[in-house]
C-alpha cells in the first residue's frame, strides 16, 4: 500500500526543494549585499591620506586623488534594502565619513528612519541590481529595474544614486587593483 503514497511524497519533495532553493537564494543575495556594503565601508576606512599617498606612490596614475571619504564628506543618511517578503533586510547608514551596515530580522524595526527604502521583488532582482550584466564593466540601471517592476523606491532618489556611484567607484578601484 505504500506505493499509493509515492506521488504524494514526490510532490512534497519537489515543493520542499523549491522552498529550500528560494531560502538559499535569499541568503546568498543578503550576504552578497552585506559583503558589498562592508567593502565600501573598508574602502572608506582605508581612504585616509597616508594610505592614499602610499597607493599613489606604488601605482602612479592609477589612484584617483579624490577617494570615497571625500565623496562622503557631507553625506548623512540611511538606505534600507529589503525584499517584498521582508526576508532580506539590510540598513546602510552613512554618517561622520563612515558607513555602518546593520542586518534586521524580518519583523524588526530599524533604529533610525531610512531616507530611502529600496524594495526588491525578490532575491534575483537584488542580484540583478548588484551584479549588472557585463560584470565590473556593466552599469547599474536603476531606471530599467523600475520599469521592469523589479524594485520600488520610497524616499529621496538622490541617496540611491549616491550609493550606486560609491559602489561603482569601489568596483573600479578593485578592477584597477586586479589589472
Amino acid at each position: 500500500m505504500r506505493w499509493l503514497a509515492y506521488p504524494y511524497y514526490r510532490l512534497r519533495m519537489v515543493f520542499m526543494r523549491k522552498r529550500f532553493d528560494k531560502c538559499l537564494r535569499d541568503e546568498l543575495a543578503e550576504e552578497f549585499l552585506k559583503t558589498l556594503l562592508n567593502l565600501i565601508s573598508l574602502a572608506i576606512a582605508l581612504d585616509c591620506s597616508p594610505v592614499r599617498r602610499l597607493l599613489h606612490w606604488l601605482t602612479p596614475g592609477r589612484v584617483s586623488k579624490m577617494g570615497p571619504r571625500d565623496r562622503l564628506r557631507h553625506f548623512d543618511g540611511a538606505i534600507e534594502f529589503r525584499s517584498r517578503d521582508r526576508q532580506i533586510r539590510v540598513v546602510a547608514a552613512f554618517g561622520n565619513n563612515r558607513l555602518t551596515v546593520t542586518e534586521l530580522a524580518p519583523g524588526e524595526q530599524p533604529a533610525e528612519r531610512a531616507n530611502i527604502r529600496v524594495v526588491f521583488k525578490d532575491a534575483a532582482a537584488l542580484m540583478n541590481y548588484l551584479l549588472p550584466r557585463g560584470g565590473l564593466d556593466g552599469k547599474r540601471d536603476i531606471l530599467g529595474a523600475l520599469l521592469k517592476n523589479e524594485l520600488v523606491l520610497d524616499g529621496n532618489f538622490n541617496y540611491i544614486y549616491r550609493f550606486g556611484f560609491l559602489a561603482n567607484h569601489v568596483q573600479l578601484q578593485f578592477k584597477r587593483a586586479l589589472q
